[in-house]
């Protein structure tokens, strides 16, 4: 008997690599992995810096990560996901 194919149509969503969000210590084991990552405190919460440059942190609110990137990147990010991506009014300049 033949395998019956599966049409486009019919085959299921693709799913996004991971469906749930990280955690901060999963986001800092992965942190620690990286070359010249230094752990530190940046506005009372934990964050990292790599070869002394500011790389991110967790935001105030304990569930959001804030990451460096120059404006282009941040502008294709938030438009491209902005259920996922987005910045405060602080960092807006």
């Amino acid at each position: 008997m033949a395998k019956k194919r599966t049409s486009r149509a019919e085959k299921p969503a693709q799913r996004s690599i991971r469906s749930k969000a990280l955690s901060f210590d999963e986001v800092r084991a992965i942190a620690r992995t990286l070359p010249g990552i230094d752990e530190l405190s940046s506005y009372g919460t934990p964050g990292f810096k790599v070869r002394g440059r500011f790389l991110g942190r967790l935001h105030e609110d304990g569930e959001s990560l804030v990451l460096k990137m120059d404006l282009e990147s941040r502008a294709f990010l938030t438009r491209a996901s902005p259920d996922v991506y987005y910045f405060t009014e602080h960092y807006r300049n």
